[in-house]
């Protein structure tokens, strides 16, 4: 089996978007997926500019695991840190061919918060990293 793809989720619709393109990226790759769920950062999930709620981790759990079981190739989830500790703490244990993060809330986000998350995760873990869009 290759070397998995790690998606950065927080169970957006968008962020599932990105998950469905990695799945289908891992089924051509026959890799496997690790569900990485960062606790709430603005990096991810804006305050200003989505709903976010910070959930409990025992619905967590239950929510990356019901995920997980949906994908078509053998998937894991993982509940981490703060984003970009959580990325260095699953590059290091995965070895992952690349990390996939979907743009947060759409065509509605501006272009400086997608740049500066993906600057900020690839100052800090310089790894390869596909920004899915939220449509495609």
């Amino acid at each position: 089996m290759a070397s998995p793809l790690v998606v950065l989720t927080d169970f957006y619709a968008v962020t599932n978007h990105a998950l469905a393109y990695a799945a289908g990226l891992a089924v051509s790759l026959k890799a496997e997926l690790v569900l990485l769920h960062a606790h709430h950062d603005v990096l991810l999930a804006p305050i200003g500019l989505s709903p976010y709620s910070p959930i409990s981790d025992y619905t967590t759990t239950q929510a990356l695991q019901a995920l997980a079981a949906e994908q078509p190739v053998p998937t894991h989830e993982v509940s981490e840190r703060e984003l970009p500790e959580a990325v260095r703490a699953a590059v290091h244990r995965h070895h992952p061919w690349l990390l996939v993060l979907g743009s947060p809330d759409g065509a509605d986000t501006p272009v400086e918060i997608m740049t500066g998350t993906a600057m900020d995760l690839l100052t800090t873990v310089p790894y390869p990293l596909l920004m899915v869009p939220a449509t495609g």
